[in-house]
């Protein structure tokens, strides 16, 4: 292309050209439990509270940025274990439409399922031939898969919990404030955000969002 707006023009008119542009410009680093202490903190003391919400029945969890969907299923792992009456569900949304194919489809090679812990492993993975895992229904049920783009979207009823780890360090400052202010007016009043360890709240976004783990950034909306 000789310049930038050809390529622009040129984006425009072609779908697959747009499909390897966003794959070239994402990331799909990720993996079941990545940073076991931020899931055993999640498991101890923000599904509790969550789940102990009374009212509206519908507890509504969000994976923004999920990738290939390990973490959406990690945290489906736990809340099936905590909440065996079905009433929590999760989001899982990436713009990545390769990544939201193997997210849909729950299967990963079998090296990969090595950091879940021992006894969700036992109950949540099914054993498939050449050297294959899925994780079982029990799980998945509980996951939506959605293409979405996070400055976009969803359009839900407020969340319990917004989980968005490792993606606001790839925007420049004035993207991450806006992006932190859509996660404030997604969440219920009370609701969780979840960060990655090399991201922070910044910006009005302070004035809604309370640290109750510095270490784990976990933020809640007062």
């Amino acid at each position: 292309m000789p310049d930038l707006e050809a390529y622009a023009d040129f984006l425009e008119r072609r779908t697959p050209e747009i499909d390897a542009f966003i794959e070239t410009l994402t990331t799909r680093v990720t993996r079941f439990f990545r940073n076991p202490s931020f899931f055993d903190y999640l498991d101890r003391r923000v599904l509790p509270a969550i789940l102990s919400r009374q009212g509206d029945p519908a507890i509504a969890l969000w994976s923004a940025g999920c990738s290939t969907g390990e973490e959406a299923y990690s945290i489906a792992m736990l809340l099936a274990s905590r909440d065996p009456s079905g009433r929590a569900g999760l989001l899982a949304t990436d713009i990545d439409r390769k990544a939201m194919a193997i997210a849909r489809a729950a299967e990963y090679p079998q090296p990969e399922s090595a950091s879940i812990p021992r006894r969700l492993a036992a109950r949540f993975l099914l054993h498939l031939p050449k050297g294959r895992v899925r994780v079982a229904p029990e799980a998945t049920r509980r996951v939506t898969v959605q293409r979405a783009d996070i400055f976009n979207g969803p359009r839900r009823p407020a969340f319990d919990l917004i989980v968005c780890r490792n993606v606001l360090i790839y925007f420049e400052p004035e993207p991450q404030r806006e992006l932190l202010l859509r996660f404030v007016s997604a969440l219920r009043p009370g609701g969780f955000l979840a960060l990655g360890r090399a991201e922070r709240v910044t910006g009005p976004a302070r004035d809604s969002l309370v640290t109750v783990s510095a270490s784990e950034r976990f933020y809640r909306r007062n």
